[in-house]
């Protein structure tokens, strides 16, 4: 997940978000658990999928798998 964050050039908040993402978690929970609103954390959704060139989280769990092996 860092490689990837470092590789893609994720910001330390989207690579925050994109843990909590590549370990399943939803946007509220992560909402939650970051002190957020939810709209932040679907702003840093989208820039991370832009970044990573995904279009839904399961493309980014099977990109993060892939990497794992």
């Amino acid at each position: 997940i860092n490689q990837l964050s470092q590789e893609c050039g994720l910001s330390n908040r989207e690579s925050q978000v994109f843990s909590y993402l590549a370990r399943g978690y939803s946007q509220s929970y992560i909402a939650d658990c970051l002190f957020v609103s939810g709209n932040t954390v679907k702003t840093h959704c989208r820039h991370i999928y832009d970044k990573l060139h995904v279009h839904s989280k399961n493309e980014l769990l099977a990109l993060v798998e892939k990497t794992r092996d």
